[in-house]
């Protein structure tokens, strides 16, 4: 078949800022592109000009870069307009045409032009949170109605079908997700290098390695499934795929053994982790939550009873340490890079924001420092000075952790409690554990923390959790499932 692929946006831009890319080779249409060519397609790639990369570079399939216009009335990094698609579309005798998005003019000029040959591949991109309202309604509710009505439809989510199948009628039960390179992803035993964040992968890979990391554990425990007295499983929050593996791995011993189920909350795991190894440490306390997901000041009141004091409004400390090692060109995983960076920096060298929320003392943001760091790189480059990276880690560094130290102790004295613990991924950085003790022993309060290798996410924090859950009688039914998104002391 002659395939032609219309992606205008092959990359994701930052701050609505298109910068030039070295390569677009590790982008997932390029991977796409490269599976209809395997297939023995002639794939033919349409994508904006403003996406085309820094460098010259061949591909074994063939590729147009649009012109982009009208760009101040139609954003290129959200509703690009390239006038010459249609063109395109009817002068290479296509067989098939995929392009993406309902909410794109590119596609609508296709759809009124091609009829029969095309499929939209739709997901809930960011122009359904920023085109809300009367905007999304006119375009949903009458053009796409009228204009999509012969172009098949097929979802990359459950979430994207349910939305666009109130608006068209064409919409494929099939739901064809983005996909993963699984080949592109072997195991690396050097930590440092380690990359790998997709929900597609890690919801494959739980499925293919879980009956071997149990039947692993049982052995090294010396035990067999008869010798346990319950199933303790992490049920959210998290990434959906990985949890459904594990709650239905869970349910089926509970059923199969006849074993109590104690579905676990994923943040307090992280709280009991501070029990593994502090044997003295009891409720009441309080507990700092610090991970990728998560920023939460907590009030531990009892074995499984939580006041939540305060939260992050935005960013968690975590995504702020992540996306600030990426843009000083550290990459994946931020945290444990930019700590030892920092070791060889000023951290008083960058006078980076800390936030401080007057109307909720115990409440965090970090969104302001994350984009501050940016803002600085950006006028770096501008001015062509050249910045120090370390100064840039050791700064940021002490920006977030001064912050955090701070609400902690403001909290310690308000509550009155001479106990105070840290958890998450985040606890794991040794400027945030030094900043922490010194302020705990300044005060005269018990200061807790995990080892590292029980901060990053385990199994013995939620089998510690599980303990007390089903010592508080806690048990949950075979119709337990998976909620991404739940709460800290929900039930």
């Amino acid at each position: 078949m002659k395939v032609l692929i219309v992606n205008p946006i092959l990359y994701t831009n930052e701050n609505r800022n298109i910068k030039k890319v070295n390569t677009i080779k590790d982008t997932m249409i390029y991977d796409l592109c490269l599976a209809f060519k395997k297939k023995g397609c002639d794939v033919t790639l349409a994508a904006s000009d403003l996406y085309k990369p820094s460098e010259n570079e061949s591909y074994p399939f063939n590729i147009i870069w649009m012109r982009t216009r009208c760009t101040k009335l139609f954003p290129p990094h959200t509703l690009p307009y390239c006038p010459e698609v249609k063109k395109i579309a009817k002068s290479g005798n296509f067989d098939l045409i995929i392009t993406s998005e309902v909410f794109s003019l590119n596609s609508l000029k296709l759809a009124l032009c091609t009829l029969k040959n095309l499929i939209v591949w739709q997901e809930l991109g960011k122009h359904n949170r920023i085109f809300h309202g009367l905007a999304s309604k006119f375009w949903y509710g009458i053009i796409a109605k009228i204009g999509f009505k012969k172009a098949l439809i097929v979802a990359r989510s459950v979430q994207a079908r349910e939305f666009i199948s109130k608006y068209c009628k064409n919409v494929s039960d099939t739901i064809i997700d983005h996909g993963v390179n699984i080949e592109k992803f072997t195991p690396c035993r050097e930590k440092d290098n380690q990359f790998a964040i997709s929900s597609q992968l890690i919801s494959r890979k739980h499925i293919e390695k879980i009956n071997q990391v149990i039947t692993e554990a049982l052995e090294e425990a010396n035990v067999t499934l008869d010798d346990l007295d319950a199933i303790a499983v992490t049920y959210g929050p998290g990434l959906v795929g990985a949890l459904l593996v594990g709650v239905a791995e869970a349910k089926a011993i509970s059923y199969a053994k006849n074993l109590p189920l104690v579905g676990v909350h994923h943040i307090e795991g992280h709280i009991s982790a501070n029990y593994i190894e502090n044997l003295e440490l009891e409720p009441p306390c309080l507990c700092l939550v610090v991970s990728g997901g998560h920023t939460h000041l907590v009030c531990v009141k009892d074995y499984g009873t939580y006041e939540i004091l305060g939260r992050t409004r935005d960013d968690a400390a975590g995504e702020a340490f992540d996306k600030v090692a990426r843009a000083i060109g550290l990459g994946y995983p931020g945290g444990p890079k930019i700590d030892k960076l920092s070791k060889e920096g000023d951290p008083d060298a960058i006078p980076f924001p800390r936030a401080h929320i007057e109307d909720s003392p115990y409440d965090f943001s970090f969104s302001g420092v994350k984009s501050a760091v940016l803002n600085y790189i950006n006028g770096c480059k501008m001015k062509g000075i050249e910045y120090n990276r370390a100064d840039i880690a050791a700064s940021f560094q002490k920006a977030v952790t001064d912050v955090l130290v701070d609400n902690a102790m403001h909290a310690v004295k308000e509550y009155g409690l001479n106990k105070f613990a840290i958890a998450g991924g985040v606890a794991s950085n040794s400027s945030l554990r030094a900043a922490m003790k010194q302020a705990c022993e300044k005060n005269e309060i018990e200061f807790y923390y995990p080892s590292p290798i029980f901060c990053t996410d385990n199994a013995a924090m939620i089998g510690v959790a599980g303990y007390y859950e089903y010592l508080a009688g806690t048990r949950s039914g075979l119709d337990l499932n998976a909620v991404p998104n739940l709460k800290l002391g929900e039930r």
